[in-house]
């Protein structure tokens, strides 16, 4: 299936499946990004609040909070 405006990508990653997977499941290192105030997200940012399983196992709990700071 197609649409009107998608986009696509294609890259090789030098990593085997195990890490990557390990890495894309580790919700703290992947949206960090998230964590700084940036314009994307109006001067906002998130943060997160994770239980003893960290988000990984089944019935985790991830708490995220954010602010937005509207600029004027």
């Amino acid at each position: 299936m197609t649409y009107a405006y998608a986009a696509q990508s294609v890259a090789d990653i030098a990593a085997s499946a195990e890490v990557l997977f390990d890495y894309l499941d580790d919700q703290a290192s992947l949206g960090s990004h998230m964590q700084k105030p940036s314009m994307m997200m109006l001067g906002g940012r998130m943060s997160y609040e994770f239980d003893e399983g960290k988000g990984r196992a089944v019935g985790s709990v991830i708490k995220m909070r954010g602010s937005l700071s509207l600029l004027t």
